[in-house]
């Protein structure tokens, strides 16, 4: 738990963030959610589910600046809860997620969201664009390596990878119920030749070159 001004932050269950300048992605890891509620009021998130055990789990966040509610959505899959959290205003990305400066162990990083402040999305959202390399045919000097086209690049699909490498947060199951939450309830190369190394090679000996 961690508290300021006597809010204290708690939960039963992992939360998962990644910041944006504009928006804050926040996941409550819990599989398989059903009878959510949830509301969000100023900085004050209060959520409550059961996973697909039907364990209850609930949460009470302090979040470091307050929410425009109107445009915050969620999404629910089967690995969790997602708000897309609509920050007042656009600024710099958050130092942490939470207004108190405590370390909580149920909050950790969303890898598969993250992305560095210092990167455009036309970086991340455009990485199909690196098919360009194909073209390192250019480095003429080194004629040699020209077989490095065939990497086909071009070919290679990076759409997949979202804001960042997936660590698995983020795949889509066929069978998923994932879908849309309406809205939210406001308050406010070749293989190389096997040596058999059981049957070695005989050297010939000494004596048998002396008879020679």
């Amino acid at each position: 738990m961690a508290a300021v001004n006597g809010q204290v932050d708690s939960s039963t269950f992992t939360w998962e963030w990644a910041p944006r300048n504009d928006v804050v992605y926040l996941t409550a890891r819990i599989f398989d959610s059903k009878d959510i509620k949830q509301t969000i009021e100023g900085n004050v998130i209060t959520f409550s589910a059961n996973d697909g055990a039907g364990v209850s789990h609930n949460s009470t966040l302090y979040l470091y600046e307050d929410i425009d509610v109107d445009n915050t959505t969620a999404i629910r899959e089967s690995r969790g809860y997602t708000f897309v959290l609509k920050r007042k205003e656009k600024g710099d990305y958050w130092v942490r997620l939470l207004k108190s400066k405590q370390k909580c162990h149920f909050v950790k990083t969303d890898f598969s969201k993250w992305k560095d402040e210092d990167e455009s999305d036309n970086e991340m959202d455009g990485m199909g664009g690196m098919g360009g390399m194909g073209g390192m045919g250019g480095m003429g000097g080194m004629g040699g390596m020209g077989g490095m086209g065939g990497m086909g690049m071009d070919g290679m699909d990076f759409g997949n990878l979202g804001d960042l490498p997936d660590d698995g947060d983020a795949d889509d199951d066929d069978d998923s119920d994932d879908g849309a939450i309406p809205g939210l309830e406001v308050e406010g190369a070749v293989p190389t030749e096997k040596t058999d190394l059981t049957n070695p090679p005989l050297e010939p000996s000494d004596e048998a070159t002396a008879e020679k």
